[in-house]
């Protein structure tokens, strides 16, 4: 580049000029070698990205179904086990924990609270 700025400064004598021009046609012709190893790189890239997508949306699929098909198979069970089984089962297991916040600074009870929280750890 500097090179070119002294030609059109006319600062480079023709035998100068005749160098420029030769080591400019040795670097255009290499530059095809060099972007086709780019273009390469940038296509194994691509594809290893698109096989990661695919390969992501496969697995949540088979997760979705295997979430269907546990929830279904519990409730089969529940429903065809005998009587017997069904009275040992205690439904209020099946709620999840609930806690009472009164009175208590670690529990959190609204989604202002949880944003704060999280803000406050840094997300």
């Amino acid at each position: 580049s500097e090179r070119w700025n002294l030609l059109y400064a006319n600062q480079l004598s023709t035998a100068e000029f005749k160098n420029l021009a030769e080591d400019t046609r040795q670097y255009l012709g290499h530059v095809p070698k060099q972007t086709q190893a780019t273009n390469t790189q940038l296509l194994e890239i691509v594809m290893a990205q698109d096989f990661q997508d695919l390969t992501g949306q496969v697995i949540k699929k088979m997760m979705d179904m295997v979430h269907i098909l546990e929830t279904e198979l519990v409730a089969f069970l529940i429903e065809f086990s005998p009587d017997s089984k069904k009275a040992e089962l205690d439904n209020n297991l099946l709620n999840g924990p609930v806690v009472n916040p009164e009175g208590r600074t670690d529990v959190v009870s609204s989604q202002q609270q949880v944003d704060d929280l999280l803000e406050s750890l840094g997300f």
